[in-house]
């Protein structure tokens, strides 16, 4: 039951991604779309192969790649035990959690200036930018999961004497995993979010900056080829992410029925 409904919504998103691309190829061909500005996919699929095979490709996407994997490594660290700080000293938490949120309201696409002057034109300032980025639908997520312990269940472990320790890692965090594992798969995508925008306002190397030569040449085919490898790039490592987490939270979790609209413990509406 539950594999035939999990291969009915893959049809129906297969279906569905084939006539829009069939809608969009048709417009193209009947001048609704200026082929300039958006080409067909048809020709967008021509120019994949040829420039997906050089190596000025394969050099850009790894750039981007380790700026995106280094950067989200330590948005993640960061979210993770300043989380387990906040929500386990309430001294803490009064000190740095107003400054965290405050931090949070500029939009950081007004920070890649500064990396760029402090961090140069390298790898510093993208690898920056994407853990600002990605850092704090991480770490909400991670501390909203520390501090929704089951009550009853809280309470269960102080009749039994439990130490705080104890409590923390039989309680809280397991019950904190689900969440956890939202802010990470949105911290993926607000990381890669990051590298792009910083590639596009100052880089020599990336997809970013791949994309932003591409589009000042008007080879608007490759344009979109590269927007749709990284766009693939990013949902498969996301889909990845989601099998993991459905293979580890199994009590928590239904792979073939529960989704991010079911149960969306923190959002990243605001993040940029």
């Amino acid at each position: 039951m539950k594999a035939s409904r999990r291969n009915r919504n893959q049809l129906i998103t297969l279906a569905f991604g084939i006539i829009l691309i069939a809608a969009w190829e048709a417009a193209s061909r009947a001048g609704v779309i200026h082929t300039l500005v958006v080409p067909p996919p048809s020709r967008i699929i021509a120019e994949l192969p040829g420039m997906v095979g050089t190596s000025l490709f394969l050099e850009n996407l790894a750039t981007t790649l380790i700026e995106i994997l280094i950067g989200f490594s330590i948005a993640s660290a960061a979210a993770f035990l300043l989380a387990i700080l906040l929500s386990t000293s309430e001294v803490a938490r009064v000190a740095i959690y107003p400054y965290i949120i405050a931090l949070q309201a500029p939009p950081k696409i007004t920070l890649v200036p500064i990396f760029v002057t402090l961090f140069g034109f390298g790898l510093a300032s993208k690898i920056a930018m994407a853990a600002v980025i990605a850092f704090f639908p991480m770490f909400l997520n991670m501390f909203v999961g520390l501090t929704q312990a089951n009550r009853e269940a809280n309470k269960l472990f102080r009749a039994l004497t439990a130490s705080k320790a104890q409590t923390f890692l039989k309680l809280k965090l397991p019950g904190s995993l689900p969440f956890m594992f939202t802010g990470i798969k949105l911290g993926w995508t607000m990381s890669v979010i990051g590298v792009i925008v910083a590639e596009f306002l100052g880089a020599r190397k990336g997809i970013g900056y791949l994309i932003q030569t591409y589009n000042f040449q008007l080879k608007m085919a490759q344009v979109f080829g590269l927007i749709i490898i990284l766009s693939l790039l990013t949902v498969a490592v996301y889909k990845a992410l989601e099998r993991i987490e459905a293979r580890w939270l199994f009590w928590s979790i239904d792979e073939s029925e529960a989704t991010e609209l079911e149960r969306p413990p923190v959002t990243s509406d605001a993040y940029m």
